[in-house]
């Protein structure tokens, strides 16, 4: 009896790390640029049912977007969805900038927020401008801020 308990719980604890996670990131092509290249922002919600509201550009002007993107997959009974929303935007003056804070309001009306990201924008150079853009490998491995909701539902045991 004792070892089918632990079975069930080590099953339990399995599923509930398989999980997609819940997260709220963004992304930046560069943190450091020079004032006539373009810089790709792109904000993400993973798994979580809500919208994006557009943080404030001081210092910088919008030339694309918003553009949104959104999936969803459901593969061997685990479904992930994910909404982004992405800008191109240069500098309009060498320094440091901030981009954000960036909220997004979930479905079940919890609030998230990050905090500023950080952009060392150089003075322009002669050379031709530069495209920064966020690609996937960067999503995977560059999350510049991140924020995972708490969970949905908690898992009760009890000692038998």
């Amino acid at each position: 009896m004792r070892s089918s308990c632990t079975i069930l719980l080590l099953f339990i604890a399995a599923s509930a790390a398989a999980m997609p996670s819940d997260t709220f990131g963004i992304f930046v092509g560069s943190d450091t640029i020079n004032q006539s290249d373009l810089l790709e922002v792109k904000f993400m919600l993973e798994n979580v049912e809500g919208q994006i509201e557009r943080p404030a550009f001081t210092g910088f002007e919008i030339v694309g977007g918003p553009n949104q993107s959104s999936s969803f997959q459901f593969i061997n009974g685990k479904s992930t969805s994910s909404i982004s929303h992405s800008y191109w935007i240069r500098a309009t003056e060498a320094g440091l900038l901030y981009i954000g804070p960036i909220y997004a309001t979930t479905a079940q009306g919890d609030k998230l927020e990050s905090g500023p990201i950080a952009i060392t924008v150089m003075p322009s150079s002669l050379d031709e401008p530069v495209q920064h853009a966020v690609g996937d490998q960067a999503i995977r491995q560059n999350l510049l801020w991140q924020e995972a909701p708490p969970p949905k539902r908690k898992l009760k045991t009890r000692k038998i």
